[in-house]
């Protein structure tokens, strides 16, 4: 790999090198204008080529799963700052990698006691997940809001 130093570019009539880009960061920089001169440059990492391939989905993205064919392939319990919670990896039909993470009553607790039971085998579900909506009361304030529980959809 050629030292960052030795690479550069003219934009716009300055001599540009990522160091230098790095020290005095670009105010005036578009941004396909710096992904064009960071790749010529040989200096992008792109994305798709670090990661593993998995996207985590965020906690409202669980909506966009239900009634999605999937397979779960792998789960596992982990400790966070609201407690334990399951870390799953599916695969949906239209072949996204996706990890979710849930420590609910629903996917949770569902893992919890298939593994509990000792079943540790994919599980094809046809249906994805299921949904199920409700009123969530806090204890503390007493207000109450919308909630919603996810869940594996074992109905076949």
């Amino acid at each position: 790999m050629p030292k960052t130093e030795a690479l550069t570019k003219p934009v716009g009539g300055t001599l540009v090198t990522l160091e230098s880009l790095r020290e005095d960061l670009p105010k005036n920089f578009r941004f396909e204008q710096l992904v064009g001169v960071l790749r010529e440059q040989g200096e992008a990492a792109e994305a798709q080529d670090l990661g593993d391939g998995w996207e985590l989905m965020p906690t409202e993205g669980k909506a966009k799963l239900v009634g999605i064919p999937m397979v779960v392939l792998k789960w596992e319990q982990n400790s966070g700052r609201q407690g334990i919670f399951t870390t799953v990896h599916i695969i949906t039909s239209d072949d996204r990698h996706l990890i979710i993470n849930d420590g609910s009553t629903g996917i949770h607790k569902q893992l919890e006691d298939l593994t509990r039971k000792g079943e540790h085998r994919a599980l094809v579900l046809p249906k994805g997940l299921r949904r199920s909506d409700y009123e969530y009361t806090d204890k503390e304030t007493g207000k109450t809001s919308p909630a919603s529980t996810f869940y594996l959809d074992f109905s076949g």
